[in-house]
């Protein structure tokens, strides 16, 4: 189910319906934000659904079966992801690319509950097929929430 953009701890009451069936109540409480970056082959690792920005190319290796082409240091790539909670704000955000840290300089959604969220490559991000991309969420408090580990492809631009 899509889940609402609601406050930790917030009571939640769910039921299903399929056509005159209704399920039992499942009385629950909010938790916390889940961050999470979309792959490719849906695995929660591997490929991450991260694109060229402003193009429909994935920043993978070159494959003849998807529009694809690594990212160079100071690309913008657009992240896909989902799982930010209500309070999303780009200063709370990181991203990490091969143990890089580099800023949010945007981050929006159109469709509920996935989010596009587009980052500078870093000068310090390493080569490679599979460098490992992930976010961190900072939360009030000091906690930090970490997304799933997924891969970006990045080669040198000479």
């Amino acid at each position: 189910i899509q889940c609402p953009d609601l406050a930790p701890g917030t009571p939640l009451s769910i039921r299903s319906y399929r056509g005159d069936f209704r399920s039992n109540f499942l009385d629950t409480v909010m938790g916390d934000p889940a961050p999470g970056v979309f792959t490719l082959d849906r695995t929660e690792s591997g490929q991450g659904m991260v694109l060229l920005d402003g193009a429909e190319r994935l920043a993978m290796f070159r494959s003849p079966h998807v529009p694809s082409q690594p990212a160079v240091r100071g690309d913008r790539i657009a992240i896909l992801a989902t799982g930010l909670g209500p309070d999303a704000v780009k200063d709370r955000l990181q991203v990490v690319i091969g143990g890089a840290v580099t800023p949010v300089e945007s981050m929006e959604t159109s469709i509920p509950g996935i989010w596009r969220i587009v980052v500078k490559v870093p000068d310090e991000a390493p080569f490679g097929d599979a460098v490992p991309l992930r976010l961190v969420l900072n939360l009030s408090g000091g906690r930090r929430l970490e997304s799933n580990l997924v891969t970006v492809a990045i080669e040198d631009d000479q």
